[in-house]
């Protein structure tokens, strides 16, 4: 790890870990960082933060549970992608120089799917939706269903194994 400017003008030590509880202290007085408070003293916003992040650490989120879709009358076995229940690429059986010329129909499935997408991109990106405290997860689980509710399979779900 090379020491950056910044390290070296204020004399930091940048070798891992750089905010353990041995050397935190001496970090902090070394960061002269200050910023105006409501009662006009003068507090050091970096100081501030680390504080912040020694008494509250970063704690990993719990795995959710895999989602799978199991084929039904509303999901019939074509409307699956190849990877959708084990997660496998399969090798496609034309050379990977093929050029592929779409038919009418064809287009005009793509051209719809493009759509939707926009549409489904329109809809997670609203106001309504992403708010403060709102979780990826959160968010996930909703363009899920609404693809569902479209007719489209969530195109990442259980790709190459991904939840």
């Amino acid at each position: 790890h090379a020491a950056s400017t910044f390290d070296t003008q204020y004399n930091l030590d940048t070798s891992p870990p750089l905010y353990n509880n041995n050397n935190f202290d001496s970090l902090l007085q070394k960061l002269p960082f200050t910023t105006p408070t409501t009662d006009n003293t003068q507090i050091g916003w970096r100081r501030r933060q680390l504080n912040i992040t020694k008494s509250h650490p970063i704690q990993p989120h719990p795995k959710s549970q895999r989602t799978s879709i199991q084929p039904s009358t509303q999901h019939p076995p074509s409307f699956f992608p190849p990877y959708a229940h084990n997660g496998n690429i399969p090798q496609n059986s034309s050379a990977l120089d093929t050029v592929l010329l779409h038919d009418d129909t064809s287009i005009e499935r793509m051209r719809n799917a493009a759509q939707l997408a926009r549409q489904l991109l329109n809809y997670i990106c609203s106001p309504s939706i992403v708010t403060v405290g709102t979780t990826t997860e959160q968010i996930n689980k909703l363009l899920h269903n609404a693809a569902l509710k479209h007719g489209a399979y969530p195109s990442p779900l259980n790709y190459m194994g991904f939840p």
